[in-house]
């Protein structure tokens, strides 16, 4: 095995140990950003010393995968910063619409495009604003962890590895039609993808909840009893701005308690796959081997995309025969047409 796989495996073998609740894991790229002639930087190097070559990786955007000459010299330092644009021969990004990761690091992709594309982690960076490569605390099927993501700065203040002071704010108003306010309800929000992590609030005595994060892609959900959203707002959060929000619930009186909705609790078994397991996982809902209802079963990936999903019939028995998969995690999430039910961490071993 050569260098370059051996660094590949060694990263993904440590991305799946701190998904797994060690907390060890390697993050390469701290920040990118365009400067003021449209030059593409980063500040590369590990958060852990772990032995890192530039030579030993490539470096993929929408217009192709290109490599480092072999002229370039890596500075002795651990964190430094590389011109992209001046460094590669022919290297071509584009600011309004692309994406960067290393293959090395490739749960580290940052997608960007215009404002009307959803499908992004974030919208163009500004004059002066960089992306920054970060940790966040998400409740998780396994209970609180720390999944890497991409938020906004800004600025590029390259002394500041892996972590930004700049924050955004989302502030909530729940009230009832009558203007009574709605009391200690929560309110989820989810990096979507993935769906199967969230952040949670509870309002206060006037229904206010007023939530501080990170600038970054995120879906704030209000469930109503029947778990039907009745808010459901994606917002590309910028550093330094706030976003407000007020939403009403159906009673009429702050006497007629409206009670929030609970997830149920989804366990899979084997949860954790290998060669010798073969592909065939069986699920239980709240310890109920058959549900009530009809059911969709979906399988997603660590970067919250779908992968597969299965119909599942009122009484039937929850197995599932799942496709070829590499080793890595996944997760499970089952719903009906209204709610979701469930979520589940799934590990393949191969």
């Amino acid at each position: 095995m050569d260098m370059k796989h051996f660094l590949l495996v060694l990263a993904v073998l440590l991305s799946c140990l701190v998904l797994n609740g060690n907390p060890i894991s390697v993050m390469y790229v701290s920040r990118l950003w365009f400067d003021i002639n449209g030059d593409f930087w980063i500040h590369i190097g590990p958060d852990y010393d772990i032995p890192f070559d530039v030579h030993t990786t490539q470096v993929h955007t929408g217009s192709g995968v290109y490599d480092f000459p072999a002229t370039y010299e890596q500075p002795a330092q651990q964190y430094f910063s590389i011109n992209l644009s001046e460094v590669i021969p022919g290297f071509t990004i584009d600011p309004v619409s692309d994406f960067f990761f290393l293959d090395t690091e490739p749960w580290g992709q940052l997608t960007w495009g215009n404002l009307d594309d959803y499908s992004v982690n974030v919208h163009p960076l500004s004059s002066g604003q960089s992306a920054v490569h970060v940790r966040v605390p998400w409740i998780t099927p396994e209970g609180p962890q720390h999944i890497e993501t991409w938020v906004k700065d800004s600025e590029v203040n390259t002394a500041e590895l892996f972590n930004t002071d700049a924050r955004c704010t989302i502030n909530l108003h729940l009230r009832y039609e009558n203007g009574d306010p709605v009391i200690n309800y929560p309110v989820y929000f989810y990096p979507d993808p993935p769906n199967y992590v969230y952040q949670s609030a509870v309002s206060d005595a006037n229904g206010d909840i007023s939530h501080s994060s990170y600038a970054m892609r995120q879906r704030v959900t209000v469930l109503g009893s029947s778990g039907t959203p009745l808010l459901e707002q994606l917002i590309f959060c910028e550093p330094g701005e706030t976003y407000n929000f007020a939403d009403f619930f159906p009673n009429t009186s702050a006497e007629d308690e409206f009670v929030p909705p609970a997830l149920a609790r989804m366990i899979v078994f084997p949860n954790v796959l290998n060669r010798l397991s073969g592909n065939t996982i069986h699920l239980q809902l709240d310890e109920e081997p058959k549900l009530k209802q009809a059911s969709v079963i979906e399988l997603y990936d660590l970067k919250g995309r779908q992968l597969a999903n299965r119909e599942i019939k009122a009484g039937e028995e929850l197995s599932w025969q799942l496709p070829e998969l590499g080793s890595g995690i996944y997760f499970l999430r089952l719903k009906t047409a209204d709610r979701e039910l469930g979520t589940a961490k799934l590990t393949i071993i191969r």
